[in-house]
């Protein structure tokens, strides 16, 4: 099973064979006992386990095979701000550029907090990201959107730096509250695409002292935490809005362009206001507090 990691996908058939004829160039006929068919293929299953090689992608199949043999070192937030992740996906849902009045294919941008998970930066991009639109959404980190008057209470982050117990008129200074926490990042954590190793992002997390930290080739579990958010997304939101086409070729509708639409920046805003109200404000497992065991925290 191990041989085919980078062929083609076999049938079961054909793995059973292989084996049963090499067993037989080594031993002799009749020396062992060869299993039936059906005892063959709950064997395959049991390994299937072990070494994914029928039921997932080849390529999928090809990433957990790559997959270190034990611990393998990676990065352990200890405050925030010490890790901000970025990355670039292609959205599950069709959208309605209001500048040329067609169809397009639409692309989200975010930055996450590694230790709190808190979303910090968010920008949705026609057809393609651009370098200008990754710095745009590292800028978010340091000033945050300002939150929407409609927009529940426990969503918005309270005014940097000032106490809770002090009375400050927030809406007569700068409106109702911010869409997320502000944060100076140390080190920013992206892929190898082409707009975050751009000559635009590197000179601009030079002047802001950012270091820059790529994750290694064709593995996507060293931002595990921005990937999982993009699933969450996808189940949690984008399947409920119209336009919705699946997550390939295979799960799309029949017509999902002829569904109501929403223009890019009306994308946006719904993305940005359900991460601030439902994902900022929903219990993650790896948020843990070595001092409170058991305590179930969320970004927010």
């Amino acid at each position: 099973m191990a041989e085919f990691t980078g062929e083609s996908r076999p049938s079961r058939t054909l793995v059973i064979e292989r084996t049963r004829a090499r067993v037989i160039a080594r031993f002799g006929p009749d020396v062992v006992v060869q299993p039936s068919r059906a005892t063959a293929f709950r064997i395959l299953a049991e390994l299937e386990r072990r070494h994914p090689l029928f039921r997932l992608s080849t390529k999928r199949n090809r990433d957990i095979a790559e997959r270190p043999g034990g611990p393998y070192g990676k990065l352990r937030p200890t405050r925030p701000g010490e890790y901000l992740m970025m990355d670039t996906t292609r959205l599950d849902v069709f959208a309605f550029d209001p500048l040329t009045l067609r169809w397009v294919q639409a692309e989200l941008t975010i930055a996450m907090d590694w230790y709190t998970r808190c979303v910090t930066g968010i920008r949705v991009t026609p057809v393609s990201t651009k370098a200008v639109d990754v710095s745009a959404v590292l800028y978010q980190c340091f000033r945050p959107r300002s939150a929407g008057r409609e927009w529940p209470r426990h969503a918005v982050w309270p005014e940097h730096g000032i106490p809770r117990t002090v009375l400050v008129d927030v809406e007569g200074a700068t409106g109702p509250g911010l869409a997320s926490p502000p944060l100076v990042p140390e080190t920013l954590v992206v892929d190898h695409g082409k707009v975050y190793v751009s000559e635009h992002l590197t000179s601009v997390c030079r002047r802001m002292g950012i270091s820059i930290q790529p994750a290694r080739l064709r593995t996507g579990r060293d931002k595990g935490p921005v990937e999982r958010y993009f699933r969450t997304l996808r189940e949690g939101l984008l399947e409920t809005l119209p336009g919705y086409k699946g997550p390939d070729i295979h799960s799309r509708g029949e017509c999902p362009e002829d569904d109501a639409f929403f223009f890019l920046d009306e994308l946006e805003a719904i993305i940005r206001q359900w991460t601030a109200a439902v994902y900022h404000c929903r219990p993650h497992a790896s948020l843990v507090d070595p001092g409170l065991p058991g305590l179930r925290m969320s970004p927010a």
